[in-house]
Formats: structure tokens, sequence, C-alpha cells
């Protein structure tokens, strides 16, 4: 068993609102006992982060709630962009 390895990230959309999540199985330290349960973590992701984002990677960031060619939300970085 690999507790980093069995962790999910991913983006899903609820209501309109896009939050970036995460799935991982609870153990210990050492990861020798079976997962005991299931953490799930998420946060919204607001006009705040994205500015926050955009000047760690020093690059605009959309997001998207049906960018072409699929129904998935997605997150566009677009490197020496002007910055939204």
């Amino acid at each position: 068993m690999d507790a980093i390895e069995d962790a999910q990230t991913g983006i899903i959309n609820i209501d309109g609102a896009i939050f970036i999540i995460c799935i991982a199985p609870i153990t210990t330290s050492d990861e020798t006992a079976i997962s005991n349960g299931t953490l799930l973590i998420g946060r919204k992701i607001d006009k705040e982060i994205i500015s926050y984002i955009s000047n760690l990677l020093d690059a605009a960031i959309v997001i998207s709630d049906n960018p072409p060619a699929t129904s998935e939300s997605t997150i566009v970085v677009e490197k020496n962009r002007e910055k939204n």
C-alpha cells in the first residue's frame, strides 16, 4: 500500500463554484497500517486564489467551466501573458 500513490486530486464544479480537491487514504506515517478511512479536503477557487497562483507562476490563469471539446472544468496557464 502506498497512500501517496493512492491519493487523487482534481477540480470539480459544484453549482457553478470551482473547487480543487484531494482525497487520500488515512494510515500511519510509515504507511504500514491498513487504511482506517479516507480524508477529503478541498478549497474553493476564488479571485484571490487565482491571483495568488498567477503571481507565484508569473502567468495568467484562466478557469473555464466549459472549455472546447470537453465538459469538464479546466485551468489554463498562459505563461508571459497579461494577468487577470
